[in-house]
């Protein structure tokens, strides 16, 4: 996965969109903020978690299954 940026508004909701370079979220950030007047938060992804597997357990009969 590569690096990316996003931009959040004071106020506003969880951002959505990655931009792919700094200086594209730099320049919707100043398009916000000119447009709002709310300030304008650039934040870089900088790690990443993810599942990698779901394990199953077979129980036994006699722990109560129905």
């Amino acid at each position: 996965m590569n690096r990316f940026w996003m931009v959040y508004l004071d106020g506003g909701s969880a951002p959505t969109f990655q931009h792919l370079s700094r200086r594209a979220a730099r320049d919707e950030a100043e398009i916000l903020c000119k447009k709002t007047g709310k300030r304008a938060y650039v934040l870089e992804a900088t790690e990443t978690c993810a599942l990698k597997a779901v394990e199953w357990t077979r129980l036994k009969e006699e722990e109560g299954l129905p």
